[in-house]
């Protein structure tokens, strides 16, 4: 459902973050758009995933230098704040992205919903005409119980 691909130029490191990195970065980038694939996210939302994606990226990168030499933080303490203010992001995201609200929920199942309707509608249409009509009641009926 989230589309992403127009925003596919803001998914890109910077140019001094350089391997492993920018290979971590792309596995990220595609695991979580296939587990939020289903979710109706909006550009800001997408935006924040980059901004979070990036910041993880980076403090991986720095805590993998020893403190104090070139690229690395200063200090343990720096680093430390990083990784409570890239917490505090996720948080904040995760908020946003997995609690989805109920019209959302409804949204997202009423389009799969659609779906698998369509389908079922073939399906009784391939049926013998003596087992069309009495499966197609039931089917309704457990629909209806199902609240689908």
């Amino acid at each position: 459902m989230a589309d992403w691909s127009d925003l596919d130029p803001m998914f890109d490191l910077p140019g001094d973050i350089g391997e492993p990195w920018r290979t971590l970065f792309e596995h990220l980038t595609a695991r979580l758009r296939r587990e939020t694939d289903h979710l109706p996210l909006n550009t800001l939302v997408q935006l924040q995933i980059e901004r979070n994606l990036t910041l993880y990226v980076r403090i991986k990168q720095r805590e993998s230098i020893p403190a104090g030499q070139p690229g690395g933080y200063l200090t343990p303490e720096s680093g430390r704040d990083d990784n409570r203010f890239w917490l505090a992001l996720t948080a904040a995201l995760n908020d946003q992205v997995f609690k989805m609200k109920a019209a959302d929920k409804k949204a997202v199942q009423a389009e799969v919903m659609g779906e698998v309707k369509t389908v079922l509608a073939e399906f009784i249409k391939r049926l013998p005409d003596e087992h069309r009509a009495r499966l197609r009641t039931e089917l309704v009926e457990l629909l209806e119980q199902a609240r689908l």
